[in-house]
């Protein structure tokens, strides 16, 4: 996918969980295919209407959560996104909507935002001035030794990670970027919430562990800010892995059951699975094997 000589697509998915973590099912999943003709057009997005790039998707993907969250008007719910999802226009779609209900959102930054601030508008930046937000607690958790490769500076580097208990200073503050330049649309400002999660006192040569996250939920207290640190996310990743292979499978056997229907069900399952789904059914254990 990242090559001329590959093919291929991208498969962007709104996957639902409790807030216990429990799986929950997929609420959508849009499909993007890149064309040879777009696949050099870099130089040309800043000027493209985000409409038109990739990266709407996730924009439609919080409107999509929003309509859900106004069906179940009873639940609290969450657009959770990481880097990728740092975009300004879904600020603005959660503006737009606040007067109809709307899901919430929680960001991983991306963007070195300039901010806005003061009677007289300083600007400053966003990632140095939470260093000096307010200091609502501190988290610890344990994590295992880890070696792969990270991009440093535009370059691919082999990094090491070793095994530890990582103690995290915890700070939020109400922020306000600048608003970026459009063409052809203006946008209005926005304000929402950061917090700052920093390792204190890493290894030394180590990388601190470090998050910064981007809210619309007010965080005020040490307990709204552990709440959407998501510290269960490794046993979500485990659950999107497995149902992502049951997904291709069931995908699969539709495909399969179009194209030559009329073939025996036990060419791609087990007879004690056919046989009980029979069973269940049919209501009945003596019917024969069925085509696919």
């Amino acid at each position: 996918l990242n090559d001329e000589s590959r093919g291929g697509f991208f498969m962007h998915s709104l996957y639902a969980v409790s807030e216990q973590g429990l799986p929950l099912g997929l609420l959508e999943a849009k499909i993007v295919m890149r064309t040879d003709e777009e696949f050099r057009s870099a130089s040309k997005r800043k000027v493209t209407p985000i409409e038109e790039k990739e990266s709407f998707r996730w924009v439609e993907g919080y409107r999509k959560t929003s309509e859900l969250a106004r069906s179940v008007p009873e639940c609290e719910v969450f657009s959770i996104s990481d880097r990728e999802g740092d975009i300004f226009e879904v600020f603005a779609a959660w503006q737009e909507i606040q007067h109809e209900g709307g899901a919430e959102w929680i960001i991983r930054a991306n963007q070195d935002r300039v901010l806005t601030s003061g009677s007289d508008k300083e600007k400053t930046m966003l990632f140095s001035e939470m260093k000096s937000a307010p200091l609502l607690g501190e988290i610890e958790f344990a994590i295992p030794a880890h070696q792969g490769m990270k991009k440093v500076k535009g370059y691919w580097q082999m990094c090491s990670r070793s095994a530890r208990t990582v103690r995290q200073s915890v700070r939020a503050m109400k922020v306000t970027p600048c608003v970026p330049y459009r063409k052809g649309r203006k946008l209005k400002e926005v304000s929402f919430w950061a917090v700052l999660a920093e390792e204190i006192d890493p290894p030394a040569g180590e990388t601190p562990i470090r998050w910064l996250l981007l809210t619309s939920k007010e965080i005020t207290t040490f307990e709204d800010a552990k709440r959407i640190q998501m510290m269960k996310g490794q046993a979500l990743i485990h659950a999107i892995m497995i149902d992502s292979v049951i997904a291709w499978r069931i995908l699969y056997l539709t495909h399969l059951g179009r194209q030559c229907p009329d073939i025996p069900c036990g060419s791609v399952f087990e007879e004690a699975e056919w046989k009980s789904a029979c069973a269940v059914v049919k209501r009945s254990k003596s019917a024969g094997e069925p085509t696919l």
